[in-house]
Order: structure tokens, then C-alpha cells, then sequence
């Protein structure tokens, strides 16, 4: 269950509000959400002279009892037992030029445990239980306690007109989904990268949104590593199109390639790698092996319009380089998923918002003739589409999907005074259909989380039931609470 406010870690109610799509996100495109764009556009709004302001301190804590978390929140890995984060930071306006500093620090208690009560380890150090040696996804991050400083939310852009160039670390969803985004979700936080952003462009008969960005991954070092080097290149770009007289509808695309580092990742031909030709046989092949890629690309659609409380939205995913065009059209359930959601937003006080989103990325018939893998495991670049050993996008995708409601009550966009969350999730696939050593394998998911303020704080205690069920006997229960705004 996300805690937003450690998550997102934005300190602005303006740039909360914008996160929310009952609040509209007028900044940029709800299917395009970049912290730093929005923060920066936030700030710009409250002001056109120098600004320069602190953030609050926002802490959290998590106690899982038997197992770690299948999600991450942001960078913060969920082990067993005690996981503790605090974050605080300041951001500066200077003219065009907006600079945030907002690092984040965690402790994880990091306790066994075994997932599969009557599964075999494959591998009996930290890899993962059911996908070890395929992707870089650890059970556990050694064999004792650790902690980890990340720079979260940081970046530096300046903003010309419509267009946007920066570095960044801070988080990044590409797409519509709310709950579980496909192909670049903030299920690991963000990671450094560079950017080019342009912002509603005009384009005869609507606008457009695009971002580019040319990001450093690394491995865990708790998983399988490509020899010689543990730090892979991410090159992506991502365009949002809404017609002129019907902005409440989007359309975008999205691709994304992984690469490991090399003296030609960065190179002219590498960072345009999202604008070559989308079938694999129009592509010049080459036979040097530095530039072996992986390709995830996405198709996503969202309708919202602004009279009804009511928005629907899809995402299609491929986690493959379609080879030709016979490849696209004649299996297109190949190495592929799909998220549909329906979110609804009441127009009354205490405002409540309700989210349903199911996710489909089981193995298919395919299976029989083709080899296909779980979402997010390549071949060809082995640590998958992770950085430092948590997943880029759903978690409920690489185990085969699952469905999520959530249901909000009262507070403000961005911050509910009431969080309600069920799911049902499988968290291991190996075969046709979905299932792990011919059983469906997974858990079903219950929480419920209350915020109120102080004079000194606003707290936010919550409590997550997760049965197993298939290979999973476990029950766990995460309790959680979390501070932010914390004052003297």
C-alpha cells in the first residue's frame, strides 16, 4: 500500500494537488507525471520572483512479520521486520533555473524468511526464490541489516518557453495508470538521468507532451551481473497527444531501452534509440555486442472528461523488440501485459475517490512454441528492468497480474484522511496461464490507513493484511505510520 507522502515526497500542496487526477493536473499531462516539471511549475505559480524555501522533515516506519513486501515504496526496499525512512531537503527558484534538494535515507532490519513453504531455493543466497539468475530482484540484500542514503526527489531544470532541460534523481509515471503503471512507474523511486522535456506543444489539430531522457542504473549486487560491468544505460522517450477540442482525452506511446554501459551507451546512435524504426527487421543489425538492447514499448490511453466524476483509462505493453510486422499483428499476447482502470471521484464533501485497476500479464499458449518470460526479465541485458534491485514498473505484472481497489475519504487532493486498499496479486508465474508450479501463486491484500494533524506533525498510522495463497501458506502483516510536515 503506497504512502504517498513518502513516496512522492513533494512538499507543496499545490504540487500534491497536481499529482491528483481529481484535481486535474493542469501543469502537464496526467499520462506524462514528472516530479520535477510539476514541482517546478508549482513553484513558478506561487511566485514570479527568486524563491527559496526549506521542506518539512517527513519520516516513516514499516514492520513486516513474516515476509518482505512485493512493492517497494520509492527507493525504499520493504524486508522482513523493521524498515525505518526520513527525508528532508529545500527547494530554490532563480528566474528560469529551479534547483531541489530532497535526499532520502533508510534502514532495513532485513530478517530471513522463505516465500515458498514447498518450493525448493534454486538458489540459496539472496537472488530471487522463483527467478534466480534472470533478473536482478533479491529476496534479501545480504544477510544482515543495511542502509542506504539515495538522492530522492533532487533535480536542477531550467525552463525556456515550452521546453524543459535538466538532471534529475526524482521519480517519474509514464502513462495512466494510478496504481500500477506498466512500463515507468515510481515503484523504485526515481534514478539519475538527464531530460528534455516540451510541454503542450501545438500541433495542428491538438498538442502534444514529450519527455526524453537518458538515465544511469545500477545492479544490487545481490543478483545475477553481466561480466565486467554492473551498470546499464536507460534511454526512453514518452509523447502525450490530446486533439484541440477534446483535451480531457489522451493518447501517448512510449519506448524504452536498456543497454549496459559501454564506451558507445551514451553515444549519438544510443540516445536516439527510442526514434528508430519500431519492427526489428528495418533496423541495420551490427554485430558488436556493446550495443545488445532491450526493449520495452507501451501504448496507453486515458478518457476524462470534465463533466463527468467518472475516468477510464488502458496501457498495452510489449517487453519485446517486435521483429516484423507479421511479429506485432500475428502475436501480439507475446511477452506482453495490459493494465484497465476506472477511477471515480465524488463532487461532494468529504470528498471520495474510488480506483479499480486490473492487471494482465500471464504467460500464454505462446508458451507451447515460443519462449516467453515473465514481464520485465531480458536475456539479453540479465538484471531485468530493475535498478538497484527493485522493479521500474507494476509488481503485480512480473508475477501475472492482479487487481487493485482503492478507496479514498475526506482531506485534500493528494492527502486522504482515509486510505483503503484490497488486492488480489499472483507473485509467481513459470507457466501457461499464470501458474507457478501448476498452482495460481500469490496473496490477497487488505489495509486500511487513517491520517490526522497535530500541532507538530501529520500522522499517518496504517495496517496491511496479506494472506498467501498457491505455494505461499505465509500470512504477513505490515503495520506502518509516518510523519510528515514534522515541526519544532
Amino acid at each position: 500500500m503506497r504512502d504517498a507522502s513518502l513516496s512522492v515526497l513533494i512538499a507543496t500542496a499545490a504540487a500534491l494537488a497536481a499529482l491528483s487526477p481529481a484535481a486535474g493536473a493542469a501543469q502537464s499531462p496526467w499520462s506524462l507525471r514528472a516530479t520535477d516539471r510539476i514541482v517546478a511549475d508549482s513553484i513558478r505559480a506561487d511566485t514570479a520572483a527568486a524563491r527559496i524555501g526549506a521542506w518539512p522533515v517527513t519520516a516513516a516506519s514499516w514492520y513486516n512479520t513474516t515476509r518482505s513486501s512485493p512493492f517497494s515504496e520509492g527507493p525504499v526496499w520493504l524486508g522482513r521486520g523493521l524498515t525505518a525512512a526520513v527525508s528532508a531537503g529545500g527547494a530554490a527558484r532563480l528566474g528560469r533555473v529551479t534547483v531541489a534538494l530532497r535526499p532520502l535515507a533508510y534502514w532495513s532490519e532485513n530478517r530471513d524468511y522463505r516465500l515458498f513453504a514447498d518450493v525448493p531455493l534454486v538458489n540459496p543466497d539472496f537472488e530471487s526464490e522463483w527467478l534466480a539468475g534472470q533478473i536482478d530482484l533479491p529476496r534479501r540484500f545480504g544477510a544482515h541489516a543495511f542502509g542506504r542514503v539515495d538522492a530522492g526527489e533532487s533535480f536542477a531544470r531550467v525552463d525556456i518557453s515550452r521546453v524543459g532541460l535538466g538532471i534529475s534523481n526524482a521519480s517519474q509515471v509514464w502513462g495512466p495508470a494510478v496504481l500500477q503503471p506498466l512500463a515507468l512507474s515510481d515503484q523504485a523511486g526515481g534514478f539519475p538521468h538527464v531530460f528534455a522535456d516540451a510541454t503542450r506543444v501545438p500541433v495542428g489539430v491538438g498538442r502534444i507532451d514529450l519527455r526524453w531522457i537518458a538515465a544511469h542504473l545500477e545492479s544490487s549486487g545481490y543478483g545475477p551481473e553481466h561480466p565486467g560491468t554492473t551498470v546499464r544505460a536507460l534511454i526512453g522517450a514518452v509523447g502525450v497527444f490530446s486533439p484541440r477540442t477534446m483535451e480531457w482525452l489522451e493518447i501517448g506511446g512510449l519506448r524504452l531501452f536498456h543497454q549496459y554501459n559501454s564506451s558507445v551507451a551514451y553515444d549519438a546512435e544510443s540516445l536516439l534509440l527510442p526514434f528508430q524504426a519500431f519492427l526489428k527487421d528495418q533496423v541495420a543489425s551490427t554485430p558488436d555486442p556493446r550495443r545488445e538492447t532491450n526493449q520495452l514499448a507501451s501504448f496507453f490511453a486515458r478518457i476524462a472528461p470534465p463533466s463527468s466524476p467518472v475516468q477510464v483509462y488502458a496501457e498495452y505493453m510489449r517487453d519485446d523488440h517486435n521483429a516484423n510486422t507479421r511479429d506485432l499483428i500475428g502475436e501480439p499476447d507475446h511477452d506482453a501485459a495490459y493494465t484497465i482502470g476506472l477511477r471515480w471521484a465524488s463532487d461532494t464533501a468529504p470528498a471520495t475517490v474510488i480506483t479499480v485497476e486490473t492487471v494482465n500479464a500471464r504467460m500464454t499458449h505462446l508458451h507451447r512454441v515460443r519462449e516467453q518470460a515473465p514481464p520485465y526479465v531480458h536475456s539479453r541485458v540479465i538484471e531485468g528492468h530493475t535498478n538497484r534491485g527493485l522493479l521500474l514498473g507494476s509488481w503485480m505484472a512480473i508475477g501475472g497480474g492482479g487487481t487493485q481497489l482503492r478507496v479514498e475519504r475526506g482531506g485534500s487532493p493528494g492527502n486522504p484522511d482515509w486510505v483503503f486498499d484490497a488486492w488480489i496479486a499472483r507473485l509467481a508465474q513459470g507457466e501457461e496461464g499464470g501458474t507457478f508450479h501448476g498452482e495460481p501463486t500469490g496473496e490477497f491484500g487488505v489495509g486500511v490507513a487513517r491520517s490526522f494533524g497535530s500541532a507538530r506533525a501529520r500522522w499517518q498510522p496504517g495496517i496491511l493484511v496479506e494472506p498467501g495463497f498457491g505455494h505461499i501458506h505465509s500470512w504477513n502483516v505490515q503495520l506502518r505510520v509516518s510523519a510528515s510536515e514534522i515541526r519544532r
